[in-house]
């Protein structure tokens, strides 16, 4: 438990310090909206994309492949029950908090399951636990611009979800894994030093973010509601939900070998804080990205107490 703990209070204290970098400097330099939307569409389309291939960069195993499409299967099942519990809590009539309600349901429904997920998983299991949270990351992946962006446009276009370069991502890198064959060592040095900036560019987005909502004085208190109807939804309704459903895929899933390290990977992946994602989203479709922001920093800091706690609840129950 313990362990666990510093774990998370580490690594939750790199991700604020890199955000603190971006918030004075976006604050003592006036960059308006263009340079935002730029890193945000470079983390979405660039950056995101090299990750999930080099996660995928290494030799096949069949076992590990079992393994990674029963967390799949459940990752998906998972991300459709937060789907459901954000519709439900956050419904609304159309008009002026319809927009506002669609971000807060991706905010319930996705988790910053990449940068503090891949670390703490690596902490506890090591690279085996890294390679199932693929798993987790590929059903995210499909998710988010599957129901993220039908909730942000009101449709979906398949040939778009096709020739998305995070969904092409997922694609080449399970053919790569199921190939005798690794990426030329050229490739991969240009494609390493990308995925390495995602941590850092990410935190930074959310503090040039935040820099832009501070100045308006009134941000947090205006959002105060918002910020702890949809902050609880995240931390405290849907890890609750999650786990009854691992419970039940437990059942269902219990003669395979390592299902418990399995399930663990999917709950810490699924209980974490809002996903760093959302504020890229809200720039991208010009939704409220400062009070995004805000969110992604508030369930940060909080889950620091909510994630070790429910962790050790699953222990209990799985």
């Amino acid at each position: 438990m313990r362990s666990m703990y510093m774990l998370v209070f580490r690594q939750l204290a790199i991700m604020l310090a890199i955000a603190v970098v971006g918030f004075l400097f976006a604050r003592k330099n006036k960059f308006g909206n263009s340079v935002p939307e730029f890193l945000s569409k470079l983390l979405l389309f660039v950056i995101n994309p090299c990750v999930i291939v080099n996660s995928f960069n290494e030799p096949f195993d069949g076992e590990k492949m079992r393994q990674f499409l029963v967390v799949f299967a459940i990752s998906m099942a998972v991300h459709f029950l937060l789907a459901v519990i954000a519709t439900v809590s956050l419904r609304s009539r159309d008009g002026p908090t319809q927009r506002t309600n669609d971000l807060d349901r991706l905010a319930v429904v996705f988790t910053n399951c990449g940068f503090i997920g891949i670390p703490l998983i690596n902490g506890i299991y090591g690279a085996e636990g890294v390679f199932l949270l693929m798993g987790y990351l590929t059903a995210y992946n499909i998710a988010f611009w599957t129901y993220g962006v039908f909730l942000m446009e009101r449709r979906v276009k398949i040939r778009n979800i096709f020739l998305n370069p995070n969904i092409a991502a997922v694609a080449f890198g399970l053919i790569l894994f199921c190939l005798p064959v690794r990426l030329p060592a050229l490739i991969v040095s240009i494609t390493a030093p990308i995925a390495s900036m995602n941590a850092a560019g990410a935190m930074i987005l959310l503090g040039m973010l935040f820099a832009a909502f501070s100045e308006s004085g009134e941000g947090i208190r205006r959002h105060a509601r918002r910020l702890v109807r949809a902050g609880s939804l995240r931390l405290l309704v849907s890890p609750v939900f999650a786990l009854a459903l691992l419970w039940v895929s437990k059942l269902a899933f219990g003669g395979f070998a390592d299902i418990r390290k399995m399930l663990f990977v999917v709950f810490i992946a699924a209980a974490g804080p809002v996903g760093m994602n959302i504020s890229g989203f809200a720039v991208l479709y010009k939704r409220d990205s400062s009070y995004s922001s805000v969110l992604v920093l508030a369930t940060s800091a909080l889950c620091i107490v909510t994630l070790p706690l429910f962790v050790a609840l699953a222990e209990y129950v799985l």
